[in-house]
């Protein structure tokens, strides 16, 4: 017998091993209700007309928006159901822990503040874009652009419904079952890396590829809604969309088992929304500025981001009144202020690498980690 051997047992002499307890179920299973739970969400949008897209229409309609909410919040109360029974049936977790583990409860204002702390210094190039060279803080402050963002339909669906519902099926109830699917306990010993436990790689990597592969049926409703576009540059979109929704999914992932609050990766997931994708290239403060010249009086209305084309395509068509003028005038932003712009998008990245862990602390974290 080796001397390491024998020192082992006799330190170890009279006690019992931990040994995991199997899981309450198994991988498989809570692969399987995953791929289930991805299905009810996106097969009503194809299996009835009403929240289906065709080339008479489109996914902005009134109509299909209000179906296509009503088909996404039947399908998180029917997975919820199910992972709530799964929970106590098979986990054997009361009613307050299963709510934990859902995410659901306890409420924390200051998890969510955190959060939204951390995605705002991810995004700090995007912001200064729009509330610097953009100017749309102006509209902010206003009542009647957030009445109207939050009150039309495509606000509700991006802003809201679509958050809440998603956050609710792929981390809320979905991330539980495969917890389950560990053997327990589910958090790793002290002082171990994330990287050397296995199940965080499931839970935070694995998990969101039914987030990603969700939104993989938007190319279907690209194709009919754009025909003229080539298929290989329709592809390529789907392929940038499940990149980043995968992307946003790790985080959101990373978000619910640290906070063990879905609410929280729901505001990031509204507020990622709402900022849209970062600008990676192209200069900044662009902004092209139509003047109109109505009987020697000067009206000089901005238009944004809207290059010549489209505005002369507004003029096309329109009978003017004789004497008007139209011109286009490019007025930007130094150059320099792009590198500034560049700069505050990379320094928004090292911050949120930095804050990443400080900013999702929270004691009611699902799994220690």
């Amino acid at each position: 017998m080796a001397p390491m051997d024998f020192y082992h047992k006799l330190v170890h002499f009279g006690r019992q091993e931990a040994v995991p307890a199997s899981p309450a179920i198994l991988p498989r299973t809570a692969a399987l209700l995953s791929v289930l739970y991805t299905f009810i969400y996106v097969a009503p949008f194809y299996l009835d007309k009403s929240t289906r897209t065709s080339s008479t229409l489109s996914r902005n309609a009134p109509s299909l928006i209000r179906a296509r909410i009503r088909a996404v919040t039947f399908a998180c109360i029917t997975c919820a159901l199910i992972t709530v029974f799964v929970l106590q049936n098979y986990g054997h977790h009361d009613f307050y822990t299963s709510l934990h583990l859902l995410g659901w409860y306890p409420f924390s204002f200051s998890d969510i503040g955190k959060v939204i702390l951390l995605v705002a210094i991810l995004f700090a190039g995007p912001l200064l874009e729009k509330t610097i060279f953009e100017s749309e803080w102006e509209e902010w402050i206003t009542f009647s652009y957030w009445s109207y963002t939050l009150g039309s339909l495509p606000g509700i669906r991006d802003l809201i419904a679509g958050p809440v519902s998603e956050e609710l099926l792929f981390r809320s109830v979905l991330i539980p079952l495969h917890l389950l699917s560990f053997p327990v306990p589910e958090t790793p010993p002290p002082n171990t890396p994330p990287s050397s436990y296995p199940h965080l790689t499931t839970l935070i990597f694995i998990t969101p590829l039914y987030f990603g592969i969700a939104h993989l049926h938007h190319l279907h409703e690209f194709r009919i809604s754009h025909p003229n576009v080539h298929l290989a540059m329709a592809l390529l979109r789907s392929v940038v969309q499940f990149t980043y929704t995968t992307l946003f999914g790790w985080f959101a992932a990373f978000v619910f088992l640290r906070t063990g609050s879905v609410w929280a990766a729901m505001a990031a997931h509204g507020f990622c929304n709402w900022l849209g994708l970062p600008r990676f290239w192209g200069r900044v403060g662009v902004r092209l500025v139509e003047q109109q010249r109505f009987s020697g009086v000067d009206a000089v209305p901005d238009v944004g981001g809207a290059d010549a084309t489209e505005v002369k395509r507004r003029y096309e068509g329109k009978g003017k009144k004789q004497g008007e003028e139209v011109r286009f005038q490019d007025q930007s932003w130094h150059a320099g202020w792009t590198l500034v712009y560049y700069g505050v998008l990379a320094a928004g990245a090292y911050g949120f690498y930095v804050f990443l862990f400080p900013l999702t602390e929270s004691k009611w974290r699902i799994v220690e980690f």
